[in-house]
């Protein structure tokens, strides 16, 4: 909707709804001011409360929240309308707003916020990034603050996002800005005097266009993050870190699937929010005290379902502006105790390894039968998807319960070098049947031999490995 049609439906919605709920007799300005209600980040206009002030103070809340307000509208205490009108270059465009509220709004006013299009964050670009990709970039962060804004209410106020080629480019612009190292490869900061920063360096560069979609996703929530602390006073997410990196995961596997689903009415499912099966088998392996951010974000995903409020993910680091108290933010955005929380994540993870298949792995000696300890057993199910690693006990063992799927299983240990050496490398299928894996080693004095056996079948020996 056009900024000429926005303000005209306004108008004659404000004209029919406000009228009666302003007819009381006008109350003092208050001190400050505070919008009550949902803003239409996304571009529209919509019916809010204003807790009193002039109307910079207004216009200056609602940009705080992400709104991009072309004019507010209310009832003059005389009668008719009046507007203001934030960007107006003309100064007769507010002069009548001003004149009926010289002193401020009143507490409690109705008004009507009129939104434009959503801010999006500064593009900053360093080092050698093509023009090409530079439009692609722009146009995906476009995509994505939309996305917020449309499904959540939610927009970044101002913002800054660098994308870097050039790790010192960065690392030097990093430092100016914050006073502090750049860690990189990725990050999101906020400072008193630049606002909120993301920087994406040259690794989120060389992602394929999915991956960079969801990395580009993951940043612009932790930015929303940041946005709704500073806020509230805050100025870093003072929460667990399974919290604050499992709901940036949440926001961008999100975002993921709607893009695979198109409008993705069951994106809130958890079984439909992302067609990998690596998600549950990353919460099947994981813990809340291990980095791994698939697995929280699939824990996320059910504290949503449970709450029954498709922006509490949100809600929270807002009730955390308030409580100050991470345990107490969760109780209010998701109506559980974190306890309560994390006990129903365990609960879940037991029932998958109830009924997962397994694979079972033998690593052993060949010339003596021998088992081998300490084998560690690395389970991918693509080269950037990580699922689990185990090693090998006493007996040269290790049962991993997987999900049904496509995998990459590598053995591998260290003898007497140093280094890690590989014993097999093999892809498997899981299908609801268990599937065996037996490897044997043979020992030379400066090289080994491997062979895999999985269920039954070789795989073939691998001779002349040089292990010291």
């Amino acid at each position: 909707m056009g900024r000429g049609k926005r303000a005209l439906a306004a108008v004659a919605i404000l004209a029919t709804l406000v009228a009666a709920s302003v007819a009381a007799a006008p109350r003092a300005a208050a001190e400050g001011g505070e919008l009550r209600g949902d803003l239409p980040v996304a571009g529209g206009f919509a019916l809010v409360s204003w807790s009193g002030g002039p109307a910079e103070a207004l216009a200056e809340a609602a940009r705080s929240r992400g709104c991009n307000m072309d004019a507010v509208y209310s009832n003059a205490p005389g009668g008719g309308i009046v507007g203001y009108f934030p960007a107006a270059q003309v100064a007769a465009a507010n002069r009548e707003f001003l004149a009926a509220y010289s002193g401020g709004l009143p507490a409690r006013s109705p008004v009507y916020v009129v939104c434009g299009e959503p801010v999006l964050p500064r593009l900053v670009f360093l080092g050698d990034v093509s023009e090409e990709r530079r439009a692609a970039i722009r146009d995906e962060v476009a995509s994505v603050v939309r996305f917020y804004a449309e499904r959540f209410g939610a927009v970044v106020p101002e913002s800054t996002l660098y994308v870097s080629s050039d790790i010192d480019a960065t690392a030097a612009v990093y430092l100016e800005l914050t006073g502090r190292e750049y860690s990189g490869p990725y990050g999101v900061t906020a400072t008193p005097e630049a606002g909120i920063l993301a920087f994406i360096g040259s690794g989120g560069l060389e992602r394929d266009t999915a991956t960079f979609d969801e990395l580009l996703a993951h940043e612009y929530y932790h930015m929303l993050q940041y946005g709704i602390l500073r806020s509230g006073g805050l100025h870093t997410p003072a929460a667990p870190q399974w919290l604050t990196e499992g709901t940036a995961a949440y926001g961008a596997h999100l975002y993921r699937a709607t893009l695979v689903h198109g409008d993705c009415q069951g994106c809130l499912d958890q079984d439909h929010l992302d067609p990998n099966p690596g998600w549950k088998s990353d919460l099947l392996h994981s813990n809340f005290n291990h980095l791994h951010y698939d697995s929280w974000a699939a824990a996320i995903a059910r504290a949503v379902d449970r709450s029954g409020d498709p922006r509490s993910h949100l809600e929270y680091w807002r009730a955390l502006t308030r409580t100050r108290d991470w345990s107490a933010a969760f109780r209010t955005a998701f109506g559980m105790t974190s306890d309560e929380f994390l006990d129903s994540i365990e609960r879940y993870r037991l029932s998958l390894l109830d009924d997962a298949p397994r694979i079972r792995v033998m690593v052993f000696a060949d010339a003596t039968g021998a088992p081998i300890e300490g084998v560690r057993v690395v389970v991918r199910q693509h080269p950037s998807l990580y699922v689990v690693a185990r090693y090998t006990n006493s007996s040269g063992e290790i049962e991993i319960p997987l999900l049904n799927g496509s995998y990459r299983v590598l053995l591998d240990m260290r003898i007497c070098d140093g280094y890690d050496d590989v014993l097999s490398d093999q892809d498997i299928v899981v299908s609801d049947q268990d599937v065996d894996i037996v490897v044997r080693v043979s020992f030379g004095l400066t090289e080994l031999w491997t062979e895999t056996v999985i269920d039954g079948v070789s795989r073939g020996p691998v001779g002349g490995l040089w292990y010291c």
